[in-house]
Protein backbone atom coordinates (compact mmCIF):
# COMPACT_ATOMS: atom_id res chain seq x y z
CA UNK A 1 0.00 0.00 0.00
CA UNK A 2 2.70 2.71 1.02
CA UNK A 3 4.61 1.45 -2.63
CA UNK A 4 1.49 2.62 -4.10
CA UNK A 5 0.52 5.86 -2.23
CA UNK A 6 4.15 7.19 -2.91
CA UNK A 7 3.79 6.11 -7.21
CA UNK A 8 6.32 3.23 -6.80
CA UNK A 9 3.85 0.44 -7.92
CA UNK A 10 0.09 1.04 -9.24
CA UNK A 11 -2.77 0.60 -7.70
CA UNK A 12 -5.04 -2.61 -8.31
CA UNK A 13 -8.38 -2.87 -9.63
CA UNK A 14 -9.76 -6.45 -8.90
CA UNK A 15 -12.68 -8.38 -9.89
CA UNK A 16 -14.07 -11.19 -8.14
CA UNK A 17 -15.62 -13.85 -10.56
CA UNK A 18 -17.58 -16.47 -9.00
CA UNK A 19 -17.62 -20.36 -10.09
CA UNK A 20 -19.78 -23.46 -9.48
CA UNK A 21 -16.10 -25.37 -8.50
CA UNK A 22 -16.95 -26.57 -5.47
CA UNK A 23 -13.47 -27.19 -3.45
CA UNK A 24 -14.35 -28.40 -0.29
CA UNK A 25 -13.72 -31.97 -0.50
CA UNK A 26 -9.79 -31.12 -2.10
CA UNK A 27 -7.46 -32.26 0.56
CA UNK A 28 -4.70 -30.27 2.01
CA UNK A 29 -1.20 -30.77 2.31
CA UNK A 30 -0.09 -28.64 4.78
CA UNK A 31 -0.84 -25.31 3.42
CA UNK A 32 -1.36 -25.66 0.08
CA UNK A 33 -3.87 -27.81 -1.93
CA UNK A 34 -3.28 -31.27 -3.23
CA UNK A 35 -2.22 -30.60 -6.90
CA UNK A 36 -4.13 -33.92 -8.08
CA UNK A 37 -7.51 -33.07 -5.87
CA UNK A 38 -7.03 -29.39 -7.16
CA UNK A 39 -6.21 -30.43 -11.11
CA UNK A 40 -9.81 -32.70 -11.05
CA UNK A 41 -11.84 -29.82 -9.92
CA UNK A 42 -10.67 -27.10 -12.42
CA UNK A 43 -10.58 -29.30 -15.37
CA UNK A 44 -14.23 -28.17 -15.85
CA UNK A 45 -14.66 -26.98 -19.43
CA UNK A 46 -17.46 -24.41 -18.18
CA UNK A 47 -14.86 -22.99 -15.48
CA UNK A 48 -12.07 -22.97 -18.19
CA UNK A 49 -14.57 -21.38 -20.73
CA UNK A 50 -15.55 -18.82 -18.20
CA UNK A 51 -11.29 -17.76 -17.71
CA UNK A 52 -11.32 -17.37 -21.48
CA UNK A 53 -14.76 -15.06 -21.98
CA UNK A 54 -13.62 -12.89 -19.09
CA UNK A 55 -10.37 -11.95 -21.56
CA UNK A 56 -12.11 -11.82 -24.80
CA UNK A 57 -15.13 -10.23 -23.49
CA UNK A 58 -12.80 -7.46 -20.96
CA UNK A 59 -8.99 -7.48 -21.73
CA UNK A 60 -8.71 -8.52 -25.20
CA UNK A 61 -5.18 -7.76 -26.38
CA UNK A 62 -3.64 -6.79 -23.22
CA UNK A 63 -0.84 -8.31 -21.46
CA UNK A 64 -2.06 -10.64 -19.51
CA UNK A 65 -1.23 -13.43 -17.00
CA UNK A 66 -3.24 -16.10 -15.83
CA UNK A 67 -1.94 -17.94 -12.95
CA UNK A 68 -3.08 -21.74 -13.04
CA UNK A 69 -3.18 -24.61 -10.78
CA UNK A 70 -0.80 -27.07 -12.49
CA UNK A 71 1.08 -27.39 -15.92
CA UNK A 72 -1.55 -29.40 -17.66
CA UNK A 73 -4.11 -26.66 -16.61
CA UNK A 74 -1.82 -24.14 -17.54
CA UNK A 75 -1.62 -25.96 -21.10
CA UNK A 76 -5.51 -26.96 -21.13
CA UNK A 77 -6.29 -22.88 -20.88
CA UNK A 78 -3.08 -21.86 -23.27
CA UNK A 79 -5.10 -24.15 -26.22
CA UNK A 80 -8.60 -22.53 -25.30
CA UNK A 81 -7.07 -19.18 -26.03
CA UNK A 82 -5.34 -20.04 -28.90
CA UNK A 83 -8.40 -21.53 -30.58
CA UNK A 84 -10.44 -18.29 -30.22
CA UNK A 85 -7.57 -16.56 -31.77
CA UNK A 86 -5.59 -15.29 -29.09
CA UNK A 87 -1.81 -15.36 -28.52
CA UNK A 88 -1.00 -17.04 -25.96
CA UNK A 89 1.57 -19.91 -24.14
CA UNK A 90 1.66 -22.22 -21.60
CA UNK A 91 4.89 -21.41 -19.56
CA UNK A 92 6.40 -23.53 -16.40
CA UNK A 93 9.40 -24.95 -15.23
CA UNK A 94 8.90 -27.90 -16.96
CA UNK A 95 10.03 -26.48 -19.85
CA UNK A 96 13.08 -26.35 -21.52
CA UNK A 97 15.28 -22.89 -20.22
CA UNK A 98 15.69 -22.19 -24.23
CA UNK A 99 12.37 -22.66 -24.82
CA UNK A 100 11.06 -21.06 -21.63
CA UNK A 101 13.16 -18.36 -22.43
CA UNK A 102 11.92 -17.78 -25.52
CA UNK A 103 8.24 -17.86 -24.71
CA UNK A 104 8.85 -15.32 -22.24
CA UNK A 105 10.65 -12.44 -24.71
CA UNK A 106 7.89 -13.73 -27.13
CA UNK A 107 5.90 -11.93 -24.40
CA UNK A 108 7.80 -8.90 -23.69
CA UNK A 109 8.07 -8.58 -27.34
CA UNK A 110 4.81 -8.48 -28.19
CA UNK A 111 3.98 -11.44 -30.00
CA UNK A 112 2.52 -13.32 -27.12
CA UNK A 113 -0.48 -11.24 -25.05
CA UNK A 114 -1.19 -13.79 -22.80
CA UNK A 115 0.97 -16.40 -20.74
CA UNK A 116 -1.07 -19.41 -18.86
CA UNK A 117 1.78 -19.75 -15.82
CA UNK A 118 2.06 -22.60 -13.43
CA UNK A 119 4.68 -22.03 -10.97
CA UNK A 120 7.05 -20.20 -12.61
CA UNK A 121 6.33 -16.48 -12.65
CA UNK A 122 6.53 -15.92 -8.68
CA UNK A 123 9.44 -14.81 -8.01
CA UNK A 124 12.35 -13.65 -9.86
CA UNK A 125 10.90 -12.60 -13.00
CA UNK A 126 9.11 -8.91 -14.27
CA UNK A 127 7.58 -7.79 -17.07
CA UNK A 128 5.99 -4.07 -15.94
CA UNK A 129 3.93 -4.11 -19.39
CA UNK A 130 1.58 -6.87 -17.79
CA UNK A 131 -1.51 -5.11 -17.51
CA UNK A 132 -4.03 -7.79 -16.06
CA UNK A 133 -3.46 -10.93 -14.16
CA UNK A 134 -6.14 -14.23 -13.87
CA UNK A 135 -6.15 -15.67 -10.62
CA UNK A 136 -7.33 -18.95 -12.23
CA UNK A 137 -5.09 -20.66 -9.36
CA UNK A 138 -7.01 -21.00 -5.66
CA UNK A 139 -3.89 -20.85 -3.01
CA UNK A 140 -4.16 -20.33 0.54
CA UNK A 141 -0.68 -18.81 0.97
CA UNK A 142 -1.03 -15.06 1.33
CA UNK A 143 2.64 -14.56 0.30
CA UNK A 144 2.40 -16.49 -2.65
CA UNK A 145 -0.79 -14.10 -4.31
CA UNK A 146 0.99 -11.31 -3.17
CA UNK A 147 4.07 -12.20 -5.12
CA UNK A 148 1.90 -12.99 -8.11
CA UNK A 149 -0.23 -9.53 -7.50
CA UNK A 150 3.59 -7.88 -7.55
CA UNK A 151 3.99 -9.41 -11.08
CA UNK A 152 1.96 -7.41 -12.46
CA UNK A 153 2.07 -3.64 -10.23
CA UNK A 154 5.07 -2.59 -11.94
CA UNK A 155 5.32 0.95 -13.37
CA UNK A 156 5.25 1.09 -16.66
CA UNK A 157 4.38 4.29 -19.25
CA UNK A 158 0.74 4.49 -19.46
CA UNK A 159 0.23 2.12 -17.08
CA UNK A 160 -2.51 3.89 -14.10
CA UNK A 161 -3.48 0.74 -12.76
CA UNK A 162 -3.13 -3.21 -12.56
CA UNK A 163 -6.49 -4.87 -13.34
CA UNK A 164 -7.01 -8.42 -11.19
CA UNK A 165 -9.67 -11.06 -12.32
CA UNK A 166 -9.90 -13.25 -9.29
CA UNK A 167 -11.97 -16.38 -9.84
CA UNK A 168 -13.41 -17.57 -6.58
CA UNK A 169 -14.06 -21.07 -5.99
CA UNK A 170 -16.47 -22.62 -3.00
CA UNK A 171 -14.30 -24.03 -0.40
CA UNK A 172 -15.32 -24.64 3.39
CA UNK A 173 -12.07 -22.87 4.76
Amino acid sequence: QTAVEIGELVPIRCIRIKTNVDLSDVRINGIKYNTQDLESKLFIPERNKIIVDTYLDFVKDKKTVVFCASVKHAEMIAELFKEKGVRAEAVSGSLRDSVRKRILDEYENGDINVLCACDLLNEGWDSPQTRVLFMARPTMSKTLYLQQLGKGMRLCEGKEYLMVFDFIDNASL
